[in-house]
This record gives structure tokens, sequence and C-alpha cells, in this order.
């Protein structure tokens, strides 16, 4: 099924729930004003670990709770779609995830996973970092297949958890680390971890 097809139907369904939600809530209202005087009802709700009692309520008030549940439930929820992409770039195939969180949803999970992975991937490159200022500092000298195969290193960590709007188009670690105009991401290349004591 196409992806937005999809993505439109879930939206959909989402605006049903919230139109019910607003319902209940309508009526509830109606009902708690057109019985003003009756405030008998009672209500018992028990679940495993909680138990929650109403008393002396008026009717329309299970109306009114019923729907603020379901539409605080919908706007915790968001729409989250995750569409996996395949780049060939000089014969490395990399693959991002284009993802898509609702209006309230925030960050999906699989969003907030590769997030962290991509922090992983910066503290991991600062470690690089920080073990060519230990050698700098001992005066060691890296051949230059060991200073080429460091920057690959850090490249191949940074190709999976790629972030296109903070760093630009991944096309451009083709042509070395040298020639990266962006400032966020040449502060990633360069910048040492936080544990370097160097």
């Amino acid at each position: 099924m196409d992806t937005d097809l999809v993505l439109i139907l879930r939206m959909l369904e989402r605006l049903m729930v919230v139109g019910f939600g607003g319902m209940a809530i309508f009526l509830g209202y109606k009902l708690f004003f057109h019985l003003p005087y009756q405030s008998d009802q009672e209500g018992k709700l028990e679940l495993p670990g909680i138990k929650i009692v109403l008393s002396r309520v008026a009717p329309g008030t299970f109306f009114l709770a019923f729907g603020a549940l379901i539409l605080s439930q919908n706007l915790n929820q968001g729409i989250s779609q995750s569409i996996k992409l395949a780049a060939d770039t000089t014969n490395n195939t990399t693959e991002t995830v284009q993802s898509f969180a609702g209006v309230t949803g925030g960050l999906s999970a699989e969003h907030s996973n590769i997030q962290q992975k991509r922090i992983a991937a910066i503290e991991q490159i600062g470690e690089i970092n920080c073990l060519k200022k230990l050698l700098a500092v001992k005066k060691i000298q890296l051949q230059p297949s060991i200073s080429i195969a460091l920057s690959e290193a850090k490249t191949a960590l940074l190709k999976p958890v790629w972030n296109q709007s903070a760093w630009g188009d991944i096309s451009i670690l083709d042509f070395g680390l040298d020639n990266i105009k962006n400032p966020n991401l040449r502060g990633v290349f360069s910048d040492v971890s936080v544990a370097c004591p160097y």
C-alpha cells in the first residue's frame, strides 16, 4: 500500500477518535446542565493496583471524564511512520530512515533511537580524536595509511546516523574530510570526547 495513503488513513482515524471524544464531552456537558439538581450518581472503576470511586456526581460527569480521557490519550500518542531509503554512494550502500511524527507526537521511537545512536557515534569519533591527540602528545608519528584508516572509521561511524538537516548532503563525505565547509560537521569530525584528558 502506498505510504502516503496509509498516513492519510491514519490521520483520518485520529480525527474520528478526536470527534468521538469531543462528542462525549459535549453530551456530558448537555446532560450535566439538563439535570442540574440530580447529583446522586456514582461510579466505580477497578484496575489491578488502582481503584477509582466517584460518588454523588452529576450524570454528565462520566461523559466528560470519558471524553477528556479519549482526547488526552489521543494527543499523547503521535502518528509516526518510518520509510527506509537506500542510497548508493561510491559503491557503499547506506540506508537512511525518514521519519514522520504527528503534530503532537514529538519524536517517534525510531527517531529517538537514531538520535541516541547519533550521539554514541559522535562520542566514538571524539574518542578517535582523543587517541590522535594522545599520540601527538607522545610524539608518535602516524603513518599515512593509519591516518586514512582513522578518517574512514569516523566516516563509517557517521554514515548510518547521518543528519541531513544539520550537516547537509551525505555526498560531502566523498570529497574527504578536509573539504568539509559546514561548521557543525567540522566540529563533529574534530572535537574530542568529553572524557578526553587532552
